[in-house]
C-alpha cells in the first residue's frame, strides 16, 4: 500500500530505512447500480481476500440480484509447484428468474500463464484457457428454447513492460488471443481473436498520460 524510505547519518556514512505498509489481505465492497433506461435497481457486492496461506492465493467472488441475478467465484494461485506459472479456475452462474425469457448464460473457466524470460524487468507469458459455457432460455420466448452446452479452447501471449501493474507511470502492455468454439448440442462454431495495446508515459510528477488500443 506505501512504502517510505529514510536515510539515516551514522558513523560509517547512510543507513537507509525501509518501511512497508501492507495492503489489506481482504476487502469486501457492496455494489448498488441503477439502469436510466429500465428504472431497476440491482444490488450486489465484490469481495477478495489474497495472500491465502502465505503463498499469495487470491479467492474472488462477486452477485447482483435485479434485473440480471449473477454469482461468481474465482481461485488464483502465481506458483505450481516451484514453477513460475499461475492457475485460476473458477465459476460464474447466472441464475434463472420466474418471470425470465432471455438468454442466460453460465460457465466453468480454467486458464494457466507459464511466465518467460527475466520476470523481474519484463512480464512475458504464455496463457492456455477454456471455458464450458450453458447457454440456456426457457421455451416460452417466441424463438423457442435454448440448451446448448459450448466448450472453449483458446491461447493467448502478453508482454508487460509496466514500471507496476497499480497505477503505472511509465511502460507499456501488449496482449494478442485466440479462441475457438464449438457447440455440442448444436452447429455452433465459431474463432475469435482480440488484441489489446496500452501506453504510459510521465508528463510531469503526479501526471500520467494513458493510451489504450483494443480491437476483437
Amino acid at each position: 500500500a506505501q512504502v517510505e524510505v529514510e536515510p539515516v547519518p551514522t558513523a560509517d556514512g547512510v543507513l537507509v530505512v525501509v518501511s512497508v505498509h501492507e495492503r489489506p489481505w481482504w476487502l469486501a465492497t457492496p455494489v448498488a447500480d441503477y439502469d436510466l433506461e429500465n428504472k431497476t435497481w440491482s444490488l450486489g457486492y465484490r469481495a477478495r481476500a489474497r495472500n491465502l496461506g502465505g503463498l499469495n492465493r487470491t479467492v474472488r467472488s462477486s452477485a447482483r440480484f435485479g434485473k440480471d441475478d449473477r454469482f461468481s467465484v474465482a481461485w488464483e494461485t502465481p506458483w505450481l509447484g516451484e514453477s513460475r506459472q499461475s492457475l485460476t479456475a473458477g465459476v460464474d452462474v447466472q441464475l434463472p428468474r420466474p418471470d425470465d425469457e432471455e438468454l442466460r448464460t453460465s460457465r466453468v473457466h480454467l486458464s494457466s500463464t507459464r511466465y518467460l524470460g527475466d520476470y523481474k524487468r519484463t512480464r512475458t507469458g504464455v496463457t492456455f484457457f477454456s471455458r464450458l459455457e450453458l447457454l440456456d432460455r426457457d421455451g416460452t420466448h417466441p424463438s423457442g428454447a435454448v440448451q446448448q452446452l459450448t466448450p472453449v479452447l483458446g491461447l493467448g501471449w502478453f508482454r508487460d513492460k509496466r514500471n507496476v501493474r497499480i497505477d503505472p507511470t511509465r511502460g507499456s502492455f501488449a496482449s494478442a488471443a485466440g479462441e475457438v468454439v464449438t457447440g455440442w448440442t448444436d452447429e455452433l462454431g465459431y474463432g475469435r481473436t482480440a488484441f489489446d495495446g496500452r501506453g504510459f508515459f510521465s508528463l510531469h510528477p503526479g501526471v500520467v498520460l494513458a493510451t489504450r488500443g483494443t480491437t476483437t
